[in-house]
């Protein structure tokens, strides 16, 4: 039997790697800027305010959709590395609504 070369390469994933250390860096700098000052002060200052009114919520899911996203980037990693000749697609698809999930979670105003 011949094997389908597997439409979804080592690149995709690379690209779904470098798009989810993105969205981490965006992730631990609205972390930093919103636990900088006191809460009272954050909710005074109007740029603060709009960012992290809601930090706690907010910072939870962020870690939850960071967690799905990682596991579902691993996920892919790992099938197109077992994989040469399978369709990935479903698996780098899911991946990349997981990503665009954790990206929705984190802040960016």
């Amino acid at each position: 039997t011949v094997g389908i070369e597997n439409p979804v390469s080592r690149t995709n994933v690379y690209q779904l790697k470098l798009a989810y250390d993105a969205t981490l860096e965006v992730a631990v700098a609205w972390r930093r800027y919103c636990w900088s000052r006191p809460y009272s002060a954050l909710m005074q200052d109007p740029v603060a305010k709009a960012a992290c009114q809601n930090r706690r919520p907010t910072a939870r899911a962020v870690m939850r959709a960071q967690t799905q996203a990682r596991t579902a980037i691993v996920s892919a990693e790992n099938f197109v590395a077992q994989n040469p000749t399978l369709s990935a697609t479903t698996i780098i698809s899911t991946a990349w609504t997981a990503l665009n999930a954790f990206k929705a979670a984190v802040p960016s105003r």
